[in-house]
């Protein structure tokens, strides 16, 4: 429910403005030449933004990074846990669900667009490739 009813925040109507106005390579060019060099997050952001100008809504977004969370969590428990696949999936939602709740900020990290979001797709990366590695 939260997802459905998310709005953009402040910070990301600068982000959007310039989006708009310069495009989505001017507008990661401007951000790494005058604010950040996250040029990725800056990237993906802005791509964020083009599919939710088409779907009107964030929910798509927030389902997706759930979606990706969840079976990153499940790639790792299953190098450690061999037991049924309905057990692993249960383990994996309820290990995301913790990292959710014991998050710094939660808004900052799961429901906001603007970069910050990038600690939640680098956690999701490092439980990723953590799976090979081991």
């Amino acid at each position: 429910m939260t997802a459905f009813y998310n709005r953009y925040a402040s910070d990301d109507f600068e982000f959007l403005y310039q989006y708009r106005e310069l495009g989505l390579g001017g507008s990661v060019k401007y951000f790494y030449d005058s604010w950040n060099t996250r040029w990725l997050a800056i990237g993906w952001m802005n791509i964020v933004f083009m599919l939710t100008g088409s779907l009107g809504s964030l929910l798509y977004y927030h389902l997706v990074s759930l979606v990706l969370l969840w079976f990153a969590f499940y790639r790792v428990i299953k190098n450690f846990v061999e037991a049924a696949l309905i057990f692993r999936v249960i383990t994996s939602g309820f290990m995301m669900v913790s990292f959710y709740y014991s998050c710094f900020s939660i808004s900052d990290v799961f429901f906001w667009v603007n970069t910050s979001t990038m600690y939640l797709f680098g956690s999701i990366a490092f439980c990723w490739w953590q799976v090979r590695i081991l």
